[in-house]
């Protein structure tokens, strides 16, 4: 039964004489029950009352029986009364809810859910009962008949849409019950004059549908049954359009919309159908005229002219305005000769006569041309015969500025010798300034520097935002470099995100003055793509004569200088010392080594207990990773960490960590150590694995193959990356979160994310950094600050670890300001996996 003529069946019991109206009360306090009880009988003896005091009863009851109105307490004793509300089909009675005193907003959602009305809990309100249930259900009366009244409405007007008459082509409607059952219900309108078929030769019935059917072109009938069949199964509406072969063998064009309507036993689909046989001629004939245009374009980049034997202009494309400021239509039949100026004329005669005569392209001519506005411009003209062409009929005649073809000469020289992004001297030219520069200053004895200035993390950055935005800082950063430089300075981009500068006359005093104030200039807030980041630099220096004889000595050294700020923690400075290129060496050795070290399993996993401040329970764990060298031991992951950030080897660092640790949890898990049953472990992320493609799908894989939940991991991405993420980046993180992991903010504090930016991440807890942990129990402003962090992550539902605890003093303030968790040396170090267990079942 439809929810329309549920409603009318309803209207006529309520004005039945004999009819005796039944309320359901879900009421399971007995006091209230008993006030309803009487005041409704005292109104209305014939009334019948029934109570139930649980949900359960009520559902129970309701599938029997259907009141005429339901009363249900908003507290039942199994559920919440607003839950009778939600049924696969519309409500066939109204709906008060009966709520307590301050619970106005769970009353505004029962409305919306489709209460009628909400009457809060009191003797006046239950003595009052019996006139709101009367007024509720006259209101449901008044509602019904409406909606009774607006559904024959719509039928009325439906069934005047499908017989409108006059209509420029045939009104239909067919019907499909199964794929096998198709027919026409109604047809109308010039069925004869656009498919040949005459009144006296067809019914509506299934057989005419077979017979148009039969008349699609077999070319387009697969495609049309196709079709109705893809309507019916979306139930969107049909357009079609193809060719349908009338009864005299005359072929016609049609187009049919239609638009689906479900009833009991099948779908009918009301439309239209019209014949666009013209208007497919006329595409026909316009895609002919296109071809022809496109004939002459593709002979012709710029202006296009077409000339008679006589040079008189029977075409000329737009172009002509922007090259020669004339409309086309300004110079449509005037004789080209008129525009030539007067000392070109004999060459441009000569040209002309000798494609006339050969019936070949001739050869490219220069000449000039007079412009709109007066004055002359050269141009280059090339012709070809095209008069055996039809479509053409005439001399086709390409006309280019040659003040273009020359800019872009110079715009290519340019470019072989600068910067396509920055405009900046490229390598090439650098080099070129940078010799000349030595040679000039070797004369004088005197003094040039070089510093090779690298953006840190830009990789990141280029990666997650995209590069525009990547392209976007390059220019800022240059920019704001020429601001600090003088005019006999020299900047030049290397590639990437390295930048050289060329001081001449300047010692190491003056480069470290200039160096300083590069740093200072880019740690400026930028705003990019709605990013608000810090842009820090290492530069290394060299200075001539001192570190090198030439460019490429001096460039080399400050690249080695360079390296070495980076490796002293970035955002810095450092001059050129002979002592750099053993380290530089002991750097490209060690990476080396390192990469072997992920292949031969020289890494280690240990394991720092995450502790309950309020409780002492060991809840977790943070992964740690170390490297068991060969010759020098156990190596802390400061010696090799920071150096595989800088490139993909902190990619597969994060892949074996997280394999070792899915492992060592499906150890834990399968020998039934109840500590470590529910153990989460957290595993640091770097910015780089978010760049990777399919990072939740490895994941998933991951866990798939140890049988492992995916709150068994947490994983953690440090402030910084996470201002640094891009849309693609935090839609893995919204990937992530969907199927299950929990993510951490590392080191909070450090970075300059906002509230409207932390809240619009999909995070679980929140790490407080090390830095202002150390400090808490003398420091105020520390003590401040990681308070304010607690306040901050619990305000958004967020768990709040501290990190790096290593006195009880520490601990007493973390707990005090209610920090859930804390990880440091005052609980454990980090330790193997083997420890680890012993430590967890000796503390539990």
């Amino acid at each position: 039964m439809d929810g329309n003529s549920a409603s009318s069946e309803l209207l006529e019991f309520y004005t039945r004489p004999d009819y005796r109206v039944s309320i359901l009360l879900a009421e399971d306090d007995e006091d209230h029950a008993e006030l309803a009880q009487r005041a409704i009988k005292t109104c209305d003896p014939s009334c019948e009352l029934i109570v139930v005091g649980s949900l359960k009863a009520a559902r129970t009851w309701l599938t029997r029986q259907m009141p005429d109105l339901l009363i249900a307490d908003l507290h039942l004793p199994d559920g919440s009364g607003i839950d009778l509300l939600h049924a696969d089909a519309p409500l066939a009675y109204p709906v008060i809810i009966i709520i307590s005193q301050g619970d106005e907003r769970m009353a505004v959602e029962a409305m919306k859910a489709g209460a009628m009305d909400y009457v809060v809990k009191s003797i006046h309100a239950f003595r009052q009962l019996p006139h709101i249930a009367q007024r509720t259900m006259r209101e449901w009366r008044h509602i019904t008949e409406r909606q009774r009244i607006e559904a024959a409405l719509r039928c009325s007007e439906e069934r005047m849409r499908s017989v409108t008459a006059n209509l420029p082509g045939i009104v239909y409607q067919f019907f499909i019950r199964s794929e096998s059952e198709m027919g026409v219900h109604y047809i109308d309108g010039r069925v004869e004059e656009i498919f040949g078929l005459s009144r006296e030769q067809y019914h509506p019935q299934t057989d005419l549908f077979e017979w148009f059917l039969a008349r699609i072109d077999e070319r387009d009938r697969p495609r049309l049954l196709s079709s109705i069949l893809e309507a019916t199964i979306e139930f969107k509406p049909w357009y079609f359009e193809g060719r349908f072969i009338k009864p005299s063998g005359e072929m016609i064009w049609f187009k049919s919309l239609s638009s689906p309507r479900q009833l009991e036993t099948e779908i009918v689909f009301d439309g239209m159908l019209l014949d666009i046989t013209g208007e497919k001629r006329a595409e026909k004939a316009l895609r002919e005229s296109e071809e022809r245009f496109r004939s002459i374009v593709q002979h012709a980049r710029d202006v296009i002219v077409i000339l008679d034997a006589q040079m008189q202009i029977n075409y000329i494309s737009p172009r002509s305005q922007a090259m020669l400021g004339y409309e086309p239509e300004a110079l449509l039949g005037q004789s080209a000769l008129k525009l030539i100026h007067p000392r070109d004329l004999i060459q441009v005669r000569a040209a002309f006569t000798e494609v006339l005569v050969s019936d070949q392209r001739g050869t490219p001519t220069e000449f000039r041309f007079r412009h709109q506005h007066g004055y002359w411009t050269e141009v280059e003209a090339i012709a070809t015969n095209l008069f055996e062409r039809p479509e053409i009929g005439g001399v086709l005649v390409i006309l280019r500025d040659v003040n273009e073809r020359r800019q872009a000469e110079e715009r290519i020289k340019h470019l072989a010798r600068h910067d396509p992004v920055t405009g900046l001297p490229n390598r090439t030219l650098l080099a070129e300034q940078a010799e000349l520069l030595i040679a000039l200053i070797a004369r004088h004895k005197g003094n040039l520097s070089l510093l090779f200035c690298d953006l840190d993390h830009f990789k990141d950055l280029n990666d997650s935002l995209g590069h525009l935005v990547g392209d976007l800082l390059l220019m800022e950063v240059a920019s704001r470099i020429k601001k600090v430089l003088r005019d006999t300075d020299t900047l030049a981009r290397l590639g990437g995100d390295e930048f050289i500068i060329l001081l001449p006359h300047v010692g190491r005093d003056g480069a470290a003055r200039v160096a300083e104030k590069i740093l200072t200039i880019l740690q400026e807030p930028v705003v990019l793509a709605d990013h608000r980041f810090a842009v820090t630099s290492s530069i290394g220096i060299s200075v001539y004569p001192y570190n090198g004889s030439s460019f490429q000595e001096l460039l080399k050294n400050s690249d080695t200088a360079m390296y070495q700020a980076k490796q002293a923690g970035r955002n810095m400075f450092r001059f050129h010392d002979p002592a750099m290129h053993t380290a530089s060496l002991e750097r490209l050795t060690l990476m080396s080594a390192l990469r072997k070290a992920i292949q031969t399993g020289q890494l280690r996993t240990y394991f720092q207990p995450k502790i309950s401040l309020a409780d002492g329970r060991v809840v977790g764990a943070e992964a740690l990773v170390r490297w068991q060298h060969p010759n020098e031991g156990l190596l802390p992951p400061g010696r090799f960490i920071p150096w595989a950030e800088d490139n993909d080897l902190i990619i597969g660092i994060g892949r074996w960590v997280l394999e070792d640790v899915c492992r060592q949890l499906a150890i834990w898990r399968q020998t039934q150590l109840q500590e470590l049953m529910g153990l989460r472990v957290a595993v640091n992320i770097a910015a780089r694995h978010f760049c990777t493609p399919n990072l939740a799908s490895y994941l998933e894989a991951l866990l798939w193959r140890y049988d492992l939940p995916h709150d068994a991991l947490e994983l953690e991405l440090t402030e910084s990356a996470v201002l640094e993420a891009g849309l693609e980046t935090l839609t893995t993180f919204q990937e992530l979160r969907q199927v299950g992991f929990t993510l951490a903010i590392d080191d909070f504090g450090t970075g300059y994310s906002s509230l409207a930016y932390l809240k619009n991440l999909p995070i679980t807890s929140l790490k407080i950094d090390r830095s202002f942990v150390r400090d808490l129990t003398i420091d105020p402003d520390d003590r401040a600050i990681a308070a304010i962090i607690v306040t901050l992550g619990h305000s958004l539902g967020l768990e709040v670890v501290a990190e790096g605890i290593e006195t009880e003093e520490q601990r007493v303030i973390l707990l005090e300001q209610d920090c859930d968790f804390a990880q440091g040396y005052l609980f454990s170090p980090p330790l193997p996996a083997a420890e680890f267990v012993e430590w967890v079942r000796q503390r539990n």
